[in-house]
This record gives C-alpha cells, structure tokens and sequence, in this order.
C-alpha cells in the first residue's frame, strides 16, 4: 500500500488546501484584500454562488465575486470557469497550482487596484473589455484570445518563473497605459508574447508619464503604436521596436516617444504639430510592401534607411509636414522617397546613398547634403526643379547624376570630390565657390589623373576654386577667372592666366646636379599626406627662394616653382631633379615653362620613362623613327618610348596608354630596368606584394639596394606594405630617383 491510499479522502483534501494557502500566502505576501473568494466550484458557471468559498478549504457558498473581492485560483485538474456577464472584481489571481481555464467569453472583467497575477493554467479573453487600474503581473501559464482592449493603470511584467514549463501571452487587440504616473512594460527571457496594438494614454505629468519598455528583444507590435499622452520611453533600456500598421503622436504636448535605438515601421508614421519625437541614435528603417505616408513634423531622425518592398508604384514613401531631417545618413535600399508631392525639403547631415533599383525624387525641395551624395547606376534621382546644396566640407558625388541646381558653399578649405568617369549633368544653375582666402575649394577626382567629367547647362557661379582632372563636355567653356587655380588636366575650363599643358616634360636632357643622398624613407608615400610621411619636414638648407617656393634655373631661365614651398620635404628633391636635367617641370603650349613642377600630379608612362632613361644617361638624340606603341606616336615623348622599347623595357608594351598614370611598381620596374640593375627573388618582405606580381623583382631589388623601403606611419615606422599597383605623384618619383642617383657607382 502506497502513502496516499493511508490518508482518507478528506484528510488528503484538507491538506491540499492547506499546501495551496501557503502557497497563496507567498505568492501575495505583499497584498492586503477586503476579502478573498475561492473557486471551488464543479460547474463552469462564474455567476454560481455555490461555486465560490470564503477560504482555500470549505464548501462553496460564499457567493459571487463583488468588486471589493479578489478572486483566487488554486485548485488542480480540468476545470473550465465562463463568464458570461460584467464582472467587477479587486483583484485576480491564477495561482501557480491553478491547471484548469478561465474564458472571459463575452463578459467583460473589471479588475481593481490589486491587479492580474497569472501563476499557471489559461486565461482566456474574449470580444469585451478587459481592465485593471493595477498591473498585471505573469509568471507562468498560458494567456490568450485578448481581442477586445486590456487597459491597465499599473505595469505589465510578463516573466517565465524557474518552476514554470512556459509562460505565453497573446493580444490580437489593443493594449492601453492609462496610468497617471510611471509604468513599466516588462517581458522577460523565454517568453512567447503577441503584441498587436499599443495604445498610450498616460495622463502623468512631468516626468511620471513614462511607459519604460524592457522587453527582451525588443518591442513588436503587429498592429499599430498610439500615443496620446504619457512618453513611450525606449532609451532607458536601449529598446529596439517593430511596428507593422502604423505610428501616431497625437497633437498634445504630453504625446512623446523617445528612442536611441533601431525602429522599424510600416503604415502611416505622424508626429501631430504639438508632440515630440527624440530620436538620439539608431536606424530608423521604413519596410512596407506598399505606399508610405511620413509625416515627423520636421523632427530628426538619427539615421534612416527606406526598404519599401511594394516595387512599382506601391512603393512610396511619401514625406509630409515639416521635410525629412536626419542627422547622420539616409540609404535606399530599395523604394521610392518622394520628396515631390508634398514639396517638402531634405536636410541630410551625412550621406545619400541611392542603392541599385532605389528611386528619390527630390525636385521643387530645398534639398541640403553635408555628407556623400551615392547614386548607383541602376537607381534613379530625379531632381528637376530647386537646389541641392552639398553644405558639409569634404564630400564626394558618386555616380552619373543630373541636378537642376547644384550649389557648394563658401567654406575655406574643403574637397569636393567627383567620380573618375562619371558625369555631373547641371540643368540650371551650378554654384561653386570657395572661401575668398587660401585654401581654396579643392574639385578633384576620385583617382587622380583620371578625369571627371561635368556638363553645366545653364549659368555658372565659380569662383576660389583648385581644379583639377576635369572635363567640362558642356561646349561651352567654364570660366573661372576670380581666385582659381589650375592644378592640371583640366579640359574646356578657362583661367586667369591659361597654363593649358600639352607636354610636361622638356625634351632636352641636362647637365649634372646634386646627388645628395636620401635622409631615410623611399618616397613610395603620399607625398601631401602628412600622416604618412610624418608631417613636414624642412627642406635642405640652401635651397634658393622667392617668397617662400623653390627657386632653380631651367634651360638659362630662372623659374620659381609656385607649387614647390621650400618647407616641404619633397623640395629638396625637385631641386636635384631639375638640377640632374631629369625634370624640368610643366610646360605650355608654346614650350614656355609654366612655374609648375605638380608635385601631387601622378606621374604618366611618358614622364617616368623619360625621368628615367635621362637619369640613366641614356642618349635620347641617337634615336630614329616612330615607336610601335600607337598612344606615343606624334607625342613629345614618343623618342623616349622608342628608345624604352630598344631597351626592352619591359613595361613598355604595344597595347600600354602612355599618357596615363603609372603605378608604382611599374615606375619601380622602369628605373631599375633602365639603371640595368639585376632583378632580386622574393618580395621584400612586404604583406601586399606576391611573389607573382610582374613588378615584384624590381621592387625587391630597390628595397634591398636602399632606393625604397615602403610605406611608413606617422612616427616614421614601417608598416610593411608598398601599395605595387596604387598610383605614384611627381614627388615621390623625384625622391627615388635621388636616391638612385646617391647610389656608389
């Protein structure tokens, strides 16, 4: 006989009922009722008097639950309890040894200020109104079918208690905070939760209007997010939320929601004049699968990105009332930001990026850009009326774009940047200008030597610029004769003073010069990038000057070089160059030195193989005839690249554009080749050289001979790399052909 069939059926009973009192006394230990009612009933009938007791042991009797009452289950098995009336009660319990169902059914169920405690079984909402102006509080058990709305007072904590086997909870209608002080939205780890919509009507004042979100991760509302009152606070706890059908701020002082994390959201987003958005950090990602209606009052987001999936015309997101802010970047990925409809402007304090297949049309908006404006190829911008102002300091435009206006201000010093290739079409007005003091708005391209190009349609404002790579293919020349100057490979723009460049280099050679050996370093480093090279470093004593800039005699002419300062570590070894005959500096269509030596110029196929073969004491003036090489050919340097290709050099090939940029293993190539030093084996010792690269020997060679040594950092150490196939500038060149020079013979 077992311990169980020792005890009779009433003992066993009574002390059931006593195990579950003290249970109920732990489980609310904190709370003090009026009176309590038992379920103790067999029938599923709520409304039954004979189904409720005074104590957790007793017979039934007691009567119904009224509103000074909390309601008590504790009991085991399969019981299933209906209401099927209003029901007001103090407070409601589902005690963890509770297994059987309540069902709301159609009744609705009031519950006062002692609140919902959810300890195992089932509850089960209907269609009528559940409340409680306390909080709701689950550790266990199952809560589902909330169809109708459940508005609470206090907090809700939904958690899975150690003991528990699951702790669910599932609302397909509408939950509301409608407290008057501080509540929590609470729901913990190993939760299964449905939220559908969240509505906050939180009629604190101050600061203790707060719904504070703590909901493992994150917040997701299937429905649609109101406030009406009180501040849905998702800082505190860095909350992330996902809204399916729509956010509202209604137009009251108290409606706020605050955030510094990722917010997703499909439907209508409207912030109401008089609510508040504060958005501190985070993406905010629009992701419906049709149109989008944005309105933020003209409040900030921190970064957005479009992700409308609708495709064709079901794929909008159509910005209202106030433009679109954002502080940091706004990417479309994939959709349509339409800027039009509504005529509303664009302030963007980082980058635009318009991935492929993304459409923005921006065209009447007053449309500013402090960052990167990005335009894949397969994306559309379209932009045919108002003015984009790129207002930050060093930006870049990628991609073939066409704006109506295109404006860049009047601060001192920055860089614009164009893609190498790509067109920047201007229907109405461009405005470039840079500060009316040095340094001037730099135009540059993305690789350098290669051009950019711009086509201008309408009136041009230019003015304080350094301009270089360009090709206007408007057939009308810019102008731009106040403050700019021209650093090179510019083509349809005029100047002041026309330096227009069609050879670079003298074809003369030259008499002897210093052969100064190199104070350490190879010059295979950005020769104007301070932090490669250390900062700067003062030239030589000596060198001559005029106001500061490199002064040398060229061909019995005394030039000053008005791009060399002497302060500049790269002087010194112009100086030698010029002085050697290798280098004699730009010159104009007339053959008259133009005062220019481009020290951040890369150098061309044409220049090095000329540099180098006159440093080598190669006889130019022995050669005849034209070379194979079709880009040479009627060129001022077409003798150079005939004698590169006698001597076999082996960059020198049919097929090799001469006038282009030469990479810095192939200058490497070039100058070891022609000074027949012998190639080495390996790679000098550097991580991004393979022994496979064509220029590998070459660089091994001038690594160990003490012509090169690689890129260093800002404190002059090594970083072991040389960078074979990036491009070099005339400086660079200059520095490794004077430590060719410095060589012991």
């Amino acid at each position: 006989m077992n311990y169980a069939d020792c005890l009779s059926s009433r003992t066993a009973f009574r002390l059931a009922m006593q195990v579950a009192a003290i249970l109920f006394a732990c489980f609310f230990a904190t709370q003090v009722h009026a009176a309590n009612r038992y379920w103790t009933g067999s029938s599923d009938r709520w409304e039954s008097a004979a189904n409720w007791a005074s104590g957790p042991v007793g017979g039934g009797g007691a009567g119904v639950p009224g509103a000074d009452d909390t309601v008590i289950f504790l009991g085991s098995g399969s019981t299933t309890v209906r209401i099927r009336s209003a029901v007001t009660v103090a407070g409601l319990s589902l005690l963890p040894t509770w297994t059987g169902s309540l069902l709301q059914g159609t009744g609705s169920l009031r519950v006062g200020t002692s609140g919902i405690r959810v300890g195992s079984g089932r509850l089960v909402g209907g269609n009528a109104l559940l409340t409680t102006s306390g909080s709701y509080t689950q550790t266990g058990g199952i809560v589902t079918g909330i169809q109708n709305t459940f508005t609470l007072s206090g907090s809700l904590s939904i958690t899975k208690g150690a003991s528990s086997p699951y702790s669910t909870f599932t609302s397909t209608g509408t939950i509301i905070f409608d407290g008057n002080a501080d509540q929590n939205l609470t729901v913990g780890a190993n939760v299964t939760e449905t939220f559908w919509n969240l509505t906050l009507e939180n009629a604190g004042s101050g600061s203790s209007d707060d719904v504070i979100v703590n909901v493992n991760g994150g917040l997701n509302l299937s429905g649609a997010l109101l406030v009406t009152l009180g501040n849905l606070d998702l800082t505190t706890n860095s909350q992330t939320m996902n809204v399916e059908r729509g956010i509202t701020l209604a137009d009251a002082a108290q409606a706020t929601l605050t955030t510094n994390s990722n917010v997703t959201a499909s439907g209508t987003i409207l912030v109401n004049d008089a609510a508040t958005l504060t958005v501190t950090a985070g993406t905010w990602t629009l992701n419906d699968d049709g149109d989008q209606s944005v309105d933020l009052d003209g409040q900030s987001l921190y970064d957005l990105t479009l992700n409308n999936t609708g495709g064709t015309t079901n794929d909008d997101v159509i910005i209202d009332g106030g433009g679109l802010n954002v502080e940091n970047d706004v990417t479309v990925t994939v959709g349509h930001l339409d800027m039009n409809t509504n005529d509303q402007s664009l302030d963007v304090d980082g980058d635009l990026v318009l991935a492929d297949d993304a459409q923005a049309s921006l065209s009447g908006a007053t449309i500013n850009i402090a960052g990167n404006l990005t335009v894949y190829s397969s994306a559309t911008f379209t932009h045919t009326s108002g003015t984009v102002t790129l207002d930050g300091t060093n930006q870049t435009l990628s991609g073939s774009i066409t704006f109506y206006n295109l404006t860049k201000g009047s601060l001192a010093g920055p860089t614009l940047t164009f893609a190498a290739g790509e067109t920047q079409t201007i229907v109405g007005t461009l405005t470039l200008s840079g500060a009316s003091v040095n340094p001037l708005l730099k135009l540059r391209s993305s690789l350098s030597g290669t051009q950019w190009r711009i086509n201008p349609q309408g009136t041009r404002t230019v003015s304080y610029l350094d301009i270089k790579d360009s090709n206007n293919t408007n057939a009308t020349a810019i102008s731009c004769s106040t403050g700019c100057d021209n650093s090179g490979n510019n083509t349809n723009w005029t100047f002041a003073t026309t330096t227009s460049v069609t050879e670079t280099e003298s074809a003369s050679g030259g008499g002897g010069g210093s052969r100064r050996g190199s104070p350490g370093g190879d010059g295979l480093h950005p020769a104007t990038d301070s932090s490669e090279t250390g900062g700067e470093i003062e030239s030589e004593a000596g060198l001559p000057a005029v106001r500061g800039f490199l002064e040398t005699v060229v061909d019995g002419q005394s030039v000053v070089f008005t791009d060399v300062p002497t302060r500049e570590w790269f002087a010194a070894y112009v100086w030698d160059v010029i002085q050697a005959g290798i280098a004699s500096g730009y010159r104009d269509v007339r053959g008259r030195l133009t005062g220019e030596f481009g020290p951040a110029n890369p150098v061309t196929y044409a220049e090095i193989a000329k540099m180098a073969l006159e440093a080598a004491g190669e006889d130019v003036s022995a050669v005849s005839g034209i070379p194979v090489n079709r880009s040479a050919q009627k060129q001022w340097s077409e003798s150079y690249i005939k004698l590169a290709e006698e001597l076999q050099l082996s960059t020198y090939t049919i097929d090799l554009d001469v006038n282009g940029p030469a990479t810095r293993g192939a200058v490497v190539q070039t100058i070891v080749e022609s000074f027949g030093l012998p190639l080495s084996e390996g790679t000098g010792d550097y991580s991004d050289l393979r022994a496979s690269h064509p220029h590998a020997g070459a660089i091994a060679t001038a690594t160990a001979l003490g012509i090169i040594s690689g890129d260093t950092d800002r404190q002059g150490n090594p970083k072991g790399t040389v960078r074979p196939d990036d491009l070099i500038n005339r400086a660079e060149v200059a520095k490794i052909l004077t430590n060719v020079l410095s060589l012991e013979p």
